[in-house]
């Protein structure tokens, strides 16, 4: 381009100087260059019209296959409906139409010819109705086994933090509206991570699933339960116990915990210890998370006064 500009302004000072008689000099000059301006412009208009063809080819494949699909999707619907149709039909719907019938014909009292008919239509509706009855019941089980997982914690079989929060929510408004002394428990493994580094996450695990075990066989309250709250972190909602008693319970609980022996991967054995934070539930206290807020405080500073130890909110 820079060329082609050069070119005009030569052109345009001979024209200016020599008239007329400079023309076929500047047509002479100008001819090669616009040539190879028309052959460049050619050449990006091939190019542009070439990739502007691959989007359009890109666009339509792409909507051919999303048509392919919805098609494929439509086709199985529609089978699945007819073969649940004709499921329906064939176990349910034909069986009790002929057996209204037979029961108007002898109403009315015409005799009735298809007794082994009959028997063959009424096995086929206990059949049916076995069937539902069984997938039922196997539903029933399934619903229920979603929901124990969906509020268990999966390691140590505790209640997770969903079901601590949900229950906990429940009895801050129990104590709110009666009155009634509430008290949260918190529990930290001691040096869990050193814990980790040493034995490695399955030793981690294993640490978790005796404290699990522990508390699944010394606190059976089902109306409060001990919850897994993450990592390494337990907490336990004590109804009607005031502070001292939840205190009492904390100590007794980081004793037994302590006496605790766990065998690692290693076959070494291990004890551990942990800290608790105790909080009472107060009036002023807006939620469940206030009172866990104030627990957690109480269990900060049992693991800045040395850790193995309890200490209370206040």
């Amino acid at each position: 381009m820079v060329e082609s500009f050069t070119a005009l302004d030569a052109n345009l000072d001979a024209l200016d100087r020599q008239g007329t008689s400079a023309q076929r000099v500047t047509a002479d000059a100008w001819l090669p260059i616009m040539q190879r301006v028309l052959a460049r412009s050619e050449a990006e208009g091939a190019q542009g019209s070439a990739l502007a063809i691959n989007e359009a080819d890109a666009i339509l494949l792409s909507t051919a296959q999303a048509r392919d699909m919805l098609v494929t999707v439509a086709i199985v619907c529609a089978l699945a409906s007819v073969a649940l149709f004709l499921l329906l039909y064939f176990t349910l719907t034909r069986p009790l139409v002929r057996l209204a019938q037979w029961m108007f014909m002898a109403r009315e009292g015409q005799p009735i010819l298809a007794g082994k008919q009959m028997v063959s239509e009424l096995q086929i509706l206990h059949d049916a109705a076995v069937s539902l009855s069984d997938t039922h019941l196997a539903l029933r089980r399934a619903r229920n086994q979603l929901e124990q997982l969906a509020h268990a914690d999966a390691l140590t079989g505790l209640a997770n933090c969903r079901s601590f929060q949900m229950q906990g929510v429940q009895a801050v408004a129990h104590a709110q509206r009666y009155t009634s002394p509430l008290s949260l428990v918190v529990l930290d493994i001691d040096h869990f991570k050193k814990i980790n580094d040493l034995y490695g996450h399955e030793g981690g695990d294993t640490v978790l699933k005796a404290v699990g075990h522990y508390f699944l066989e010394a606190v059976r309250d089902a109306d409060q339960p001990v919850a897994r709250m993450g990592g390494e972190e337990f907490a336990l909602l004590l109804a009607r116990a005031p502070l001292a008693e939840a205190v009492l319970v904390a100590e007794r609980m980081r004793l037994a915990i302590e006496c605790l022996q766990v065998v690692m991967p290693n076959g070494k054995a291990l004890h551990f210890t942990t800290s608790l934070g105790v909080a009472q539930f107060r009036v002023e206290d807006v939620d469940l998370n206030t009172l866990m807020r104030r627990a957690d405080q109480a269990l900060y500073k049992a693991k800045e006064h040395g850790r193995n130890r309890v200490e209370a909110d206040g």
